[in-house]
């Protein structure tokens, strides 16, 4: 577990350096497009994907038929988790409300494809 786990938080950690990198680079080149939490933004997904990768994997090793059942819990957990996010900085921040809509939306969508993708990388069964 702690090796597959290491390997998928090692990709995690890739895509989530690949996101700052793009979100430097739009801070220098386009100032004006730039929100000042994205980066903040960016490790909140990377943490709230980690965690739920780490359960999902810890709970397919211990009891593989309770994983549907997680799978919902932790999605649920993340989604609320994620809302409260969205909904605090939309009364804090309303003039750069669009500009954080169009951010949250894409690394919501980035990062839920990596876990998916990830989650059914390792549930397939292995070909022999």
């Amino acid at each position: 577990m702690p090796k597959q786990f290491m390997r998928l938080l090692i990709k995690l950690a890739l895509l989530t350096l690949i996101l700052i990198m793009i979100s430097v680079g739009i801070k220098v080149s386009s100032p004006e497009n730039h929100i000042k939490v994205l980066s903040l933004l960016i490790f909140t997904f990377f943490i709230i994907t980690a965690f739920v990768s780490y359960v999902l994997l810890k709970t397919t090793q211990s009891k593989p038929a309770a994983f549907p059942r997680m799978y919902m819990m932790t999605f649920g957990i993340k989604l609320l988790t994620l809302l409260t996010i969205y909904v605090t900085y939309a009364i804090s921040n309303k003039p750069t409300l669009i500009l954080f809509t169009v951010y949250f939306s894409l690394l919501y969508f980035i990062y839920m494809v990596f876990e998916v993708r990830s989650l059914f990388t390792h549930l397939k069964p292995s070909k022999k």
